[in-house]
């Protein structure tokens, strides 16, 4: 019986071995357009009619890729691994009955690992986690009364998001894409977030950031649970390829 499993398990290490000898590889560039907000939970809005409208923003994405494709005698020839790195910025706009076009931007470095399903010729469907890195945060804030719980003056504009987000998000990606002619890629793809990125969820007043003056100072996330939600559009370009 040892004979039988050690045997098996050679045969399966000599097929994988063979298999991996053979895989195709093809990597090079991508950019993009994105299509941006954040989903916000109804508990912890700014409320009292302080915020009028949430708005989708556009924006950019850029970076490489990598892509592993099984032999054509392969059991999985119409699968292949996938994985980018993106430079990617994201979040919203929105507007108080005081205030119009705030914004809050979020930079990430996204790291999506990608299982692609290829149905005829060089169509796909792409699905995998993604894990975002954030590199940088600006935007707006406003200042709430703590008392009253409305804005107070002016926006603060263009400050730094990082004392209100969480450094790392999780994501999952749902896709089509279709290999062009001459090496070009095209990939259509929702990135949907499953981790919250708000520090202050459900926090109470008295541990969030204040002025000078003790007003709240928020972005738009406020106390929600906040989660990134992004459509992308890209087009890539291969600069190598290995392999049959």
């Amino acid at each position: 019986m040892r004979f039988y499993i050690l045997f098996l398990v050679a045969g399966v290490m000599i097929e994988s071995q063979t298999a991996f000898g053979q895989l195709k590889f093809e990597g090079g560039v991508k950019a993009g357009f994105n299509y941006s907000s954040l989903d916000l939970s109804t508990v912890g809005r700014l409320g009292s009619g302080v915020i009028n409208n949430y708005h989708w923003n556009p924006s950019f994405n850029l970076g490489v890729y990598g892509n592993f494709r099984l032999p054509r005698n392969h059991t999985f020839k119409n699968f292949a691994f996938q994985p980018e790195i993106l430079f990617s910025r994201q979040g919203q706009r929105f507007t108080t009955p005081y205030n119009s076009n705030l914004r809050t931007a979020l930079y990430y470095v996204n790291i999506p690992l990608l299982i692609k399903y290829y149905l005829v010729g060089g169509l796909n469907f792409q699905f995998g986690p993604q894990i975002g890195i954030l590199a940088g945060s600006r935007g707006d804030l406003l200042r709430i009364n703590p008392v009253t719980s409305y804005v107070v003056g002016q926006a603060k504009e263009n400050q730094s998001l990082k004392p209100y987000i969480n450094p790392i998000d999780l994501s999952l990606v749902f896709g089509t894409g279709i290999d062009l002619p001459f090496g070009g890629t095209l990939a259509v793809r929702y990135c949907l977030g499953i981790s919250n990125i708000n520090k202050y969820t459900n926090a109470p007043q008295y541990s969030r950031p204040t002025d000078s003056n003790g007003n709240i100072t928020t972005p738009s996330i406020s106390t929600t649970y906040a989660r990134n939600q992004v459509f992308q559009v890209s087009l890539g370009y291969r600069l190598v390829k290995k392999g049959k």
